[in-house]
């Protein structure tokens, strides 16, 4: 594998898009193709999982379901000592390896000693039938308990994955000489996040790139004049409106200005972050004497 596989490969894996003008001029540079890697460097490289890599994970799956399952196993045990198993049972349930598959067996077998104890003039038949229907609404909640934790985990990981995607399109821009680079691009962030939630707009992936749709119903495109609009489109705009990005004249530019500065307007992008503070310390003023 040459060092310009391993770049690509391990940067795409990062949510960067293949089409990317950073990356293909990086990659074009003929060094990075000569020689071979070494070969540890490029089984290495298959240790770096996406969102959908990791879904089929072993390791993963074994850590959320063990860790979900671990008290279910728990409470098995604990039943069959209540019952009084005998050390054969318990070792024929242990080798059960999944625990969904252990609880039909421990069900037949508590069944063999529950009518055992009747024929012997037992009369807890209901106490067992309550314990039996707790075991099961506990193996539920146990069952509930791990999609909750997987999906928590995927959540967590789309989300680390959009916020790639936005800092490679917010660090394309060039910004305004007034402020800093990362408080401009900071301020574009926020003032992204704040337009969404007023247009009640939402950002999601697909495909490999951003895309947007209407917040309460990911299957709507969102809708400007009864047009879908481009998430790109939407993000030039939000800068270049607020006057964030660098133009000729080396000053924030104004509305329309795209990511290489230009566009009509003026004024400082240094008073338009200080107006947008203002304005945050304003409504935390109002919310505060609105409160009882």
């Amino acid at each position: 594998m040459k060092l310009s596989e391993l770049i690509k490969n391990t940067l795409i894996a990062a949510g960067i898009a293949v089409d990317d003008p950073n990356l293909k001029a990086l990659l074009a540079n003929p060094e990075l193709s000569k020689d071979d890697i070494p070969a540890e460097w490029a089984s290495g490289a298959n240790n770096i999982l996406t969102i959908e890599t990791a879904k089929y994970n072993p390791a993963i799956k074994s850590h959320f379901y063990g860790a979900a399952l671990s008290p279910v196993e728990k409470e098995l045990a604990n039943l069959m000592d209540a019952y009084g198993f005998t050390d054969e049972d318990k070792t024929e349930i242990a080798n059960v390896k999944s625990t969904f598959a252990k609880i039909p067996v421990l069900k037949a077998k508590l069944d063999a000693v529950i009518e055992a104890r009747q024929g012997a003039g037992g009369n807890d038949i209901k106490k067992y039938t309550d314990q039996i229907q707790e075991l099961n609404k506990q193996i539920l909640a146990a069952k509930q308990d791990a999609q909750k934790q997987i999906e928590s985990a995927q959540a967590t990981m789309t989300q680390e994955k959009l916020n790639l995607y936005l800092d490679n399109i917010l660090n394309s821009y060039t910004y305004t000489d007034a402020i800093p680079k990362e408080v401009a691009k900071v301020s574009a962030r926020t003032l992204t996040e704040q337009t969404l939630a007023a247009k009640k707009a939402k950002v999601i992936i697909e495909n490999g790139g951003l895309k947007l749709v209407n917040q309460e119903d990911e299957a709507l495109p969102y809708m400007e004049n009864n047009q879908p609009v481009e998430f790109r489109s939407f993000l030039d705009k939000i800068v270049g409106d607020n006057r964030l990005l660098k133009t000729d004249a080396g000053q924030g530019g104004g509305q329309g200005a795209g990511a290489s500065g230009g566009g009509q307007g003026g004024g400082s992008a240094h008073g338009v972050v200080t107006d947008f503070l203002d304005q945050q310390l304003e409504a935390l003023r109002r919310n505060k004497n609105t409160v009882v």
